[in-house]
């Protein structure tokens, strides 16, 4: 049986989502539920909640089920300073989405965007990207000549499914997967940030990430390699497997974009991962799966915030990957779990069981 246990509370949110701000250096607050200044709930329920880079804005996406797969979506914008909390105006009073389009800010805070989906069949299926100023103005489905959200919604299986939309950090422009109707696959297309002067990078490929704002990496479904950029797609290098049977099927690249993490297959239902520096250079196998898109999804939350130090959970036992040649330095052995990072990246939170 268990001897000692580490437990670690944990809050749990609702939908009820709450303000609290001080108005002196002491513990006073003010406290406002937001629930309380929607102008009209109908059932409506805070989703998500993004504040703006500088602070200023928080973005409030509330939805209202009205079938299994379909919602109504409204955005609110909430001004600090003016304490206004009005809903965003798109020319129509509430709309539909199969999913649940939360809407963020791009990296400056000048745009928000978010998207919108439909499922109806093959031919009127299609998700789209829409990017306005954050007070709804001069909208636009990305790679459209749509300004109207309505028409948008409309024509969305005319548009096609975009996916993975990343802003470039200077926010000057934006990349996504876009499977334009009559495709069998996706390709990476690059557009200027406020949706227009759309063009392909690349066909054939999917999930591309921003080195900097006039690079970026993104993977060739048709080769199974990584692939780095300009923003015109013109070919940096090109990152593959040592062994020619395998794929990559997914990267992650670290905070600080001096490593890359490479999920490989050969199609047998196995996954093998791969850490290397970000210039391909030290390439080193350190596990292994059955599900790969598990694998990176894990691996995403053990980076060092803004930093390239990799927290390794390997049967129970703590390792850092670390340095230049990816060294694996023990932590702790045996009997931890949850591990995370502070968020000052500089000390390591995690549960020890210690048993019988």
């Amino acid at each position: 049986m268990l001897k000692n246990m580490l437990i670690i509370a944990v809050i749990l949110l609702t939908t009820n989502v709450v303000l609290a701000s001080s108005e002196s250096e002491g513990l006073n607050f003010n406290v406002t539920q937001l629930d309380e200044v929607l102008a009209e709930k109908e059932e409506f329920g805070v989703y998500s909640t993004e504040w703006s880079p500088n602070g200023q804005y928080l973005l409030v996406t509330c939805s209202k089920s009205i079938s299994p797969s379909n919602n109504i979506i409204k955005h609110y914008l909430l001004d600090i300073n003016s304490h206004t909390f009005e809903e965003i105006n798109y020319g129509i009073k509430e709309f539909n989405s199969y999913s649940i389009p939360k809407a963020d800010w791009s990296p400056s805070g000048d745009r928000i965007y978010f998207q919108v989906s439909k499922f109806a069949g093959p031919t009127d299926s299609g998700s789209c990207f829409v990017v306005c100023n954050p007070d709804g103005t001069n909208l636009r489905g990305v790679g459209t000549n749509s300004t109207n959200l309505s028409s948008i919604i409309e024509n969305l299986g005319n548009i096609g499914s975009q996916n993975n939309l990343k802003w470039s950090p200077d926010s000057s422009k934006i990349v996504f997967d876009w499977e334009k109707p009559g495709d069998v696959s996706s390709g990476v297309y690059i557009a200027n940030g406020n949706g227009t002067n759309v063009s392909e990078l690349r066909s054939e490929a999917k999930e591309p990430t921003w080195y900097d704002s006039s690079k970026l990496l993104f993977i060739t479904t048709d080769e199974g390699t990584v692939v780095l950029t300009d923003d015109g797609g013109n070919l940096i290098q090109t990152f593959q497997p040592e062994n020619r049977d395998e794929k990559y099927v997914r990267f992650l690249l670290s905070p600080d974009k001096e490593k890359i993490i490479f999920t490989s297959t050969t199609g047998n239902g196995l996954f093998q991962t791969y850490i290397s520096n970000a210039d391909g250079s030290n390439l080193q196998k350190y596990i292994s799966d059955i599900d790969g898109s598990l694998l990176t999804e894990s691996i995403a939350g053990t980076w060092q915030p803004n930093g390239s130090l990799l927290l390794v959970n390997q049967n129970e036992s703590l390792y850092v990957i670390e340095g230049d040649e990816n060294n694996k330095r023990l932590l702790c052995e045996s009997n931890a779990s949850e591990p995370q990072w502070f968020p000052n990246g500089k000390k390591i939170l995690f549960v020890e069981n210690e048993n019988k």
